[in-house]
């Protein structure tokens, strides 16, 4: 859908309200969405990519979080300080070095250059390739899997590559695809993550993390504002809505998931799911493992980086507890806002918009 010219892309997004079997009748659309226009654009602007038009939605107030209003929370963010959250490499050194929990990384590279165990090789040939990723992969305990993944710039999952020495070398047209991708900048090679059988029961086919917004104040005070939990719906390996997958909200007073998952317009087509498809597992009040833990891993590494104020953090949990996968210094704010049924809920929200609204 996202690569149709724009009026079919309109006329699909219409077409996916017309039969969503939640919707309200078309007639109070009309006028629900006809009032916001005139008295309300902010809700207007809404409306439909964050659900209002289904039954039982009321409570429009509390969806706030406009992308105008969103830009303008990312500016409270010392650009300065961006660099920790946005290169992976310089992530995990970062928060290793606070003694913090993080992913495994094998090694980096800059263009032909590979860095690994303290020390450097030139690589030029797919062939020197393929030797690299046997050497590294051979220090795993548990998976011969790698990920590659850009050292910055991986929104919605690009750049991101599960691969593995036998798979590389049973393809050479994979092999050869990858290197030249790996070549051409810069990535690191990462250990594959083995998540909690809680959540594998969910989702066995990719890990399933989750994404949580914090924000710090000016008092250096950090706190969490919102949080759900990414679910891939196949057997691909990323749990990104844009590869298809879905989201659910976060009880943070429980440590539990609400009631319903939803995915988006563009490529999930905006179906909202009580269970999940696959495992048929229904999420209203599945407990989620190393909840406490997680929080206050969050708020932990919030409070080392006090000049990034909102950031959405990724986080994984493993059968010893929650591990960082990376900060967002940009966190898509709109999703959180779907999750819990309005972010303008949330005190930590308020808070936050009184210090953008002080910009002034």
């Amino acid at each position: 859908m996202s690569k149709r010219k724009l009026p079919a892309k309109v006329m699909d997004f219409f077409t996916i309200i017309l039969h969503d079997p939640y919707r309200k009748s078309i007639p109070r659309i009309i006028s629900e969405y006809g009032r916001f226009i005139l008295t309300r654009p902010d809700i207007a602007e809404q409306y439909f990519s964050k659900f209002l038009y289904r039954k039982g939605v009321s409570n429009f107030n509390d969806y706030v979080m406009t992308h105008k209003l969103r830009d303008k929370c990312w500016t409270l963010n010392d650009p300065r300080y961006n660099t920790i959250l946005d290169d992976k490499y310089l992530f995990e050194l970062f928060f290793r070095k606070h003694n913090l929990p993080v992913t495994n990384t094998y090694a980096h590279n800059v263009n032909s250059l590979f860095f690994a165990g303290g020390d450097f090789i030139q690589i030029n040939t797919p062939d020197e390739f393929l030797d690299f990723v046997k050497e590294i992969s051979a220090g795993s305990k548990h998976s011969e899997n790698i990920f590659i993944k850009k050292e910055a710039g991986t929104g919605g999952g690009k750049h991101i590559y599960k691969v593995s020495y036998s798979s590389l070398q049973n393809n050479r047209e994979e092999l050869n695809k990858i290197f030249k991708i790996v070549l051409d900048s810069s990535f690191i090679f990462q250990e594959e993550v083995i998540q909690h059988e809680a959540l594998s029961r969910l989702n066995p086919h990719c890990v399933n993390t989750m994404r949580i917004e914090t924000f710090t104040n000016k008092e250096n005070v950090s706190r969490i504002m919102s949080g759900m939990l990414r679910l891939g719906f196949s057997d691909a390996y990323l749990d990104n809505v844009s590869k298809g997958g879905a989201y659910v909200g976060i009880n943070f007073c429980t440590g539990k998931l609400r009631r319903e998952a939803v995915s988006d317009f563009t490529n999930g087509r905006a179906r909202t799911y009580l269970e999940h498809p696959g495992s048929k597992i229904r999420f209203e009040g599945y407990e989620l493992p190393f909840f406490k833990e997680t929080t206050e891993l969050v708020i932990a590494a919030s409070q080392l980086i006090p000049q990034v104020k909102v950031i959405g953090w990724d986080v994984a949990i493993t059968p010893q507890g929650p591990v960082l996968i990376e900060g967002n210094e940009f966190p898509g704010m709109m999703s959180p806002d779907i999750g819990q049924k309005g972010i303008g809920k949330s005190p930590v929200f308020q808070e936050m918009k009184k210090e953008v609204e002080d910009q002034k």
